[in-house]
């Protein structure tokens, strides 16, 4: 059988939706940090490799013409 988490309420019994937005909001920041900081680092790896490319094609295409 599996473990139900006790469900946070206010003092009145109603369920504690501020509580839930906030674990919601946290969760949600934390991949969108997550996400950056991968993009970030792709981005600073893979920018030389592309700016070099750029500059190649910039220098060569006057000689296709």
């Amino acid at each position: 059988m599996t473990h139900t988490p006790e469900i946070r309420t206010n003092a009145d019994g109603s369920i504690n939706t501020a509580h839930y937005i906030a674990l919601g909001r946290n969760a949600r920041s934390a991949q969108a940090h997550h996400l950056t900081h991968k993009v970030a680092r792709t981005t600073v790896l893979t920018l030389p490799r592309l700016t070099g490319v750029i500059v190649l094609a910039v220098l060569l295409l006057p000689l296709a013409l």
